[in-house]
């Protein structure tokens, strides 16, 4: 099988010669593991912000693979901000079902219910963005949402306890044996 090729490939990807995201993380890691025994030392070198995710606990970081993405460090409610990234949605507008032409009625969407309030998020756009952070029905929402498996799960993000703050989703472009690293 032929390498993948980058279509813009980054300064890191030309100073090591690789050709794809996936190619230039393994490379590295291999070497690296061999060298430092730490993935989280090479990922926070690649891409700023990644430090905050590198943390003591029970991953285990080797399995950690980076989808080529920059993380979405944008401040909540700023996700209008184009970005590097894969953009995550704070509040996002709404419309009425009878508003939204651009809708059609055998799209898939993720119709959430709290407290009386009703809201259908487009499986479309949520595609695009793959993180919502939402309030309906007077409670806090974090909405992610899987492209592999193409299933959305909402958390409530509020009532925590003293001193602990809202957690804001963002998608850092990282994976976990393919799996989303939020």
């Amino acid at each position: 099988m032929p390498p993948l090729r980058c279509s813009a490939k980054t300064p890191l990807h030309r100073a090591l010669g690789a050709t794809s995201p996936i190619y230039l993380w393994h490379g590295i890691s291999l070497r690296h593991r061999t060298i430092c025994g730490s993935s989280g030392a090479i990922f926070t070198g690649i891409v700023p912000g990644w430090e905050k995710i590198f943390v003591e606990g029970d991953i285990d970081w080797r399995h950690v693979s980076w989808g080529g993405v920059s993380i979405d460090d944008r401040a909540y409610d700023t996700t209008d901000i184009p970005c590097n990234c894969i953009p995550a949605a704070d509040n996002p507008k709404v419309s009425s079902a009878k508003d939204a032409t651009w809708l059609k009625d055998d799209d898939i969407v993720f119709g959430i219910g709290i407290n009386g309030a009703y809201r259908a998020y487009p499986r479309r756009i949520m595609e695009v963005r793959e993180m919502v952070n939402d309030t309906l029905g007077g409670r806090d929402l974090g909405i992610p949402y899987c492209t592999l498996c193409g299933a959305a799960q909402a958390y409530f993000t509020d009532q925590l306890p003293d001193g602990v703050d809202r957690p804001i989703l963002r998608t850092p472009g990282l994976l976990i044996h393919f799996n989303k690293v939020m």
